[in-house]
């Protein structure tokens, strides 16, 4: 038991204070009509949803506002100090979708598509990492904080520069945001110069690289056609009409040269082609030799010039003699050692002539492979011979190919010289004109113009949204640990007040008690109106419940009531204590049972003695009248626990206390059991067996529902018809004009 419990029953024994109460009628009328009020009330479903939530949050608002609000505070702190000043620095650049030219010869992007193409290129080029490379080289854009706290700049600056076309005009827009005005302004100057660069200086060296490769080629023709020029004059001097002859004659010798020399050269392949097909041939005969069975015949003809198998023959027709020898001497039917040793070698013989004839067969088959391989080698050689033959004949002829059409050449190269020194010409005129060209486009003005350059931002950018971010991140950081304390309350589904048993779990409230606060109880005693009005509400509340419980004890003799909670600490003895002693100062013969046998209370809250008590006369090692005890408060009776052992369990389960309960019935009015929990022992499911009725103490914000509907389960099972509740812990407003009716009113 709590020491609340305990000091709310040693106020309630103190006899030196006052104790005014109201007239039992008049309690149960008050109370039973307070109770069917509640049973009989019932909120709106979305209300009934989110009481319970209100609820967990009225019991731990204090600790979830105060962890909410440091997270709020430190969270809004983290994100303004996270997300410092910001200021975006931009510059406008023109990008002219027009090539200018002082020829006056413009070409327009007039089509949608070639206009996107050109935008898109353009924002490639500066966004590519070879300008934003360029931008971070530069001395004084490495030296920056900013970018020297990167651990990739590039990164960092690809994913933060904003480079568009506001508009879908030809101004493109490049932004950067820092913590830095000035750091801001100069990496977006130093990514606009880099792309300028990149741009018009990239254009310019492209025109001039352009000139420069036209002016080499131009030389290079030049010098060619020089060349063919002097070769034609060469060639005309020297082709006269004797060398004409000349030519001419040589040309037929090599012509006819060459004729032979081809006819040679398709016979050499010709024979190369038979003896190839030979060559197979052999070798597909080598396969089927290999595989071929030597037939009888040879096997016969190979045998008749084999000398082993000549004498093996003979041997056998020997042996044969013997054997015949041996049977016209030796009598039928008699066994002889002799013509056994006869057959025994006879068979031996044969055995060794058939594995000579397998032996022969194998050696015909090598000998016809033998014999085909050696073609084949011979072949193979011939072959060699012959493709080296043929290859001088085909490399000769090639030769002689090549003189035949140089000289048929000769005579057609006059008039080749003529026509490439034409087609020289015509390209160098061609090479000229570009090279003017681009001369005149070296002097035009460059399509990429700088409109206004980056200039430090004077006042800081997004403030507002830093601000909102961090207000917002409080609040959330206020909401989440709120939201989780009292999310987690209510999973537990304690009870938040009387209609909440009475209503959800369907059991009958007899009425509440007031939870008195933590200075009233220890000011106890004390003669302030404020104490006392406290004390003495919890006094009515109490004499309202007993009032009930005589009424019922008239009408349906109920007069032995089991006091109980679901689990420990839900004020199941203060409420068995002070009901019992309501009862007494009702002028009943009440007796008190301490029935909590493992964790007995009374005996220290009442100050006697533990031993003999309820275990002792379970146990018939007692009388009941025996272990019964006075108390200060007249016609309260107590009976203590005693000492528990197992044995005391046992008894529980058999008819031990039915004599004890017989017993207490005849000789009082009423009998008040303090029992222990009921789900994590079973010694009060044995006891409930013997009682009236039952009331559960439920105490709010302690106690669950579901383990209140379970100790309900648990005692309808046992056969307890009437189960009822105390909740403890509502504390209901009183209105002033009702305090004189509860005060104690002094008189002179």
């Amino acid at each position: 038991m709590s020491r609340d419990e305990k000091f709310v029953i040693e106020e309630k024994m103190d006899v030196s204070f006052p104790a005014p109460r109201l007239p039992a009628a008049q309690n149960a009328s008050k109370n039973g009509g307070h109770a069917e009020h509640n049973a009989s009330s019932n909120g709106e479903g979305g209300l009934d949803a989110i009481l319970p939530f209100v609820h967990s949050f009225r019991r731990h608002w204090l600790a979830a506002s105060a962890l909410g609000s440091l997270c709020a505070v430190i969270a809004s702190l983290v994100v303004w100090v996270v997300m410092p000043a910001r200021f975006t620095a931009t510059a406008f650049l023109q990008i002219s979708l027009s090539d200018e030219s002082l020829l006056g010869q413009n070409r327009t992007y007039v089509n949608e598509q070639e206009f996107t193409i050109r935008k898109s290129t353009q924002l490639g080029i500066i966004q590519s990492p070879f300008v934003l490379l360029r931008a971070l080289g530069r001395d004084e854009i490495k030296s920056l904080p900013v970018v020297k706290e990167q651990a990739d700049p590039l990164a960092w600056l690809t994913g933060k520069i904003s480079v568009s076309f506001p508009n879908k005009a030809e101004i493109m827009q490049v932004s950067l945001t820092t913590d830095g005005a000035k750091q801001s302004a100069d990496i977006v100057t130093a990514v606009v110069e880099e792309y300028y660069q990149e741009v018009v200086e990239r254009e310019r060296k492209k025109k001039e690289n352009q000139l420069s490769k036209l002016q080499t080629v131009y030389g290079e023709k030049d010098n060619e056609l020089r060349k063919k020029r002097n070769e034609l004059k060469s060639l005309a001097e020297n082709l006269g009409a004797a060398e004409s002859e000349t030519l001419n004659l040589k040309q037929r010798l090599v012509l006819e040269e060459l004729t032979t020399f081809r006819q040679e050269w398709v016979r050499s392949q010709s024979d190369l082609g038979r003896l190839k097909n030979e060559l197979a041939a052999q070798k597909a005969l080598l396969a089927a030799a290999q595989n071929m069975t030597p037939t009888p015949t040879e096997c016969q003809q190979y045998a008749a010039n084999d000398p082993k198998l000549k004498l093996l023959a003979e041997d056998i027709a020997y042996q044969e003699m013997n054997q015949q020898s041996a049977k016209d001497v030796i009598a039928p039917g008699t066994k002889s050692t002799f013509a056994n040793q006869a057959m025994s070698q006879s068979n031996r013989t044969v055995e060794q002539y058939n594995r000579r004839l397998g032996e022969i067969a194998e050696e015909i088959v090598s000998k016809r492979t033998a014999d085909v391989q050696k073609d084949i080698d011979r072949l193979e050689a011939a072959i060699a011979g012959s493709e080296g033959q043929s290859d001088q004949m085909q490399k000769a002829v090639r030769q002689l190919s090549d003189l035949a059409n140089k000289f048929g050449t000769v005579s057609i190269d006059v008039e080749m010289k003529r026509s490439d020194i034409k087609n020289t010409e015509i390209a160098l005129t061609e090479i000229a004109n570009e090279q003017e060209k681009l001369k005149v486009d070296l002097r035009a003005p460059s399509r990429v113009s700088i409109l206004q350059p980056a200039e430090p931002p004077q006042s800081e950018s997004g403030r507002t949204a830093r601000m909102m971010l961090a207000l917002l991140s409080g609040i959330a950081s206020f909401c989440l640990p709120v939201a989780f304390i009292v999310w987690v309350d209510s999973t537990a589904r304690r009870v938040n007040s009387a209609k909440d048993v009475s209503n959800k779990m369907d059991i009958p409230v007899l009425g509440t008690v007031p939870r008195l606060p933590a200075q009233v109880m220890k000011n106890k005693g004390s003669a302030k109106k404020k104490y006392q009005s406290w004390q003495f509400r919890l006094t009515e509340s109490v004499d309202g419940i007993a009032a009930r419980i005589l009424r019922r004890g008239e009408t349906d003799q109920r007069r032995v009531i089991m006091v109980s909670s679901a689990k420990t600490g839900e004020g199941k003895t203060t409420i068995a204590a002070q009901l019992a002693m309501s009862l007494a100062r009702a002028k009943r013969k009440t007796l008190l049972i301490d029935f909590d046998l493992r964790q007995p209370s009374f005996d220290g809250i009442f100050g006697l003695e533990r031993s003999p008590g309820v275990c002792e006369v379970l146990r018939g090692e007692c009388e009941t009248n025996d272990v019964v005890q006075t108390s200060p408060l007249e016609n309260l009776f107590l009976m203590t626990a005693g000492c528990w052992d197992r044995f005391t369990s046992a008894c529980l389960s058999n008819s031990a206390p039915i004599a004890l309960f017989k017993e207490v019935r005849e000789d009082y009015d009423f009998i008040i059991v303090d029992t222990g929990p009921i789900l994590p022992i079973a010694d009060t499911r044995f006891v409930s067996q013997y009682v009236d009725s039952v009331v559960l103490s439920v105490f709010r914000d302690v106690s669950q529902a579901e383990y209140v509907r379970e100790a309900c389960d648990i005692l309808e099972a046992f056969g307890v018809r009437s189960i009822e509740a105390v909740v403890t812990g509502v504390n209901e407003k009183i209105d002033r004009r009702q305090l004189g009716y509860i005060r104690p009113q002094v008189t002179a």
